[in-house]
């Protein structure tokens, strides 16, 4: 399944199979692919192949059956390890990691999700660290465009970014992006230096259109009666 996800995104995307809605669930792949690798037995976790498992008669070992399911989805768990999480070994995954870093820190620019961030409600995301964020080799690839001592004029103007955000925010607004690049319009000169570096981040792109035509063209081609297919009659449509 991973396979035919990324064959689609990369046929969609051309050279870039880094479109952001992959980013969003590759630390759940991760869990999974990690679960599904350190599973001895039938137990819950695909729960398909464990109900088959569990439904050969009592005499069968139905470890040695469970070791035969493994010994054929590992490879391709393995294959997503190497290319999305073990980040020196593949230069698709170290640019990923990039990425993934940009964007992550890119969140801080909209007021809801960089206050979300800040306050830990973002589960997504480690624990909110300033300096660590600033010390990001993207992150300051990015910033040093406005020169070296840049970093250091964010550090002492994060306090008053931290006060715009607590004050300048309407409670229970989700803020769209064009209320997001109102508020900064605002508010933005009461952040100091912040304001400057958001300039070059809401300039991120936060989704990629093109690959939504994967789903579009799913959607065309397959009923609901079969969203439960095999994976060959997926890849065939």
């Amino acid at each position: 399944a991973t396979m035919v996800f990324h064959r689609a995104t990369t046929f969609f995307e051309g050279s870039s199979f880094l479109a952001p809605f992959v980013w969003r669930y590759v630390r759940n792949l991760r869990v999974f692919a990690e679960k599904v690798m350190s599973t001895v037995e039938a137990g819950t976790i695909l729960p398909n192949a464990a109900a088959i498992v569990r439904a050969v008669p009592q005499h069968v070992n139905t470890r040695a059956i469970w070791g035969k399911v493994r010994q054929t989805v590992d490879p391709g768990l393995e294959y997503f390890l190497a290319h999305f999480v073990r980040f020196d070994k593949d230069s698709k995954a170290r640019q990923f990691k990039k990425a993934d870093e940009l964007f992550a820190f890119a969140q801080l620019f909209h007021p809801v999700y960089g206050k979300e961030w800040m306050n830990g409600e973002k589960s997504i995301l480690p624990p909110f660290n300033l300096k660590e964020c600033l010390q990001k080799e993207t992150v300051a690839e990015v910033l040093g465009v406005y020169g070296r001592s840049f970093v250091q004029e964010l550090t002492s103007d994060f306090s008053r970014f931290l006060t715009c955000l607590e004050q300048k925010l309407e409670i229970g607004k989700k803020y769209t992006p064009d209320e997001v690049i109102q508020w900064w319009r605002v508010h933005g000169s009461a952040t100091g230096s912040w304001a400057a570096a958001a300039r070059l981040f809401l300039l991120l792109q936060p989704s990629s259109a093109s690959v939504e035509r994967v789903f579009s063209m799913l959607r065309a081609t397959v009923t609901e009666q079969q969203e439960r297919m095999l994976e060959d009659q997926q890849e065939l449509r």
